[in-house]
């Protein structure tokens, strides 16, 4: 069976992009969305203690979490050098 090619050619991609180093602050919000709510049912359904100071706690993590989220992902309306856009806007 002969191939196609037969000059021996073939594709070869580009060297890929370098990878980015994650964001430490991404990594620690999506940690206090996460670690909220299970520590609040750890201690509240399977140890079955109560107490306002770990429930606050519990909610601060979340809803601080949720909001550093929330806005760190907000877009920018910086425009690159290149002048390349997000395409159509309906």
């Amino acid at each position: 069976m002969t191939h196609d090619n037969e000059t021996g050619d073939h594709y070869v991609p580009p060297p890929a992009p370098p990878i980015k180093v994650k964001d430490p602050v991404r990594g620690i919000a999506i940690a206090c969305v996460l670690l909220g709510p299970l520590l609040f049912v750890f201690f509240g359904v399977i140890i079955q203690w109560w107490h306002p100071v770990v429930s606050g706690l519990c909610a601060l993590l979340f809803v601080g979490g949720f909001i550093t989220l929330f806005v760190r992902a907000a877009p920018t309306n910086k425009k690159d050098e290149d002048g390349w856009d997000d395409g159509a806007v309906v």
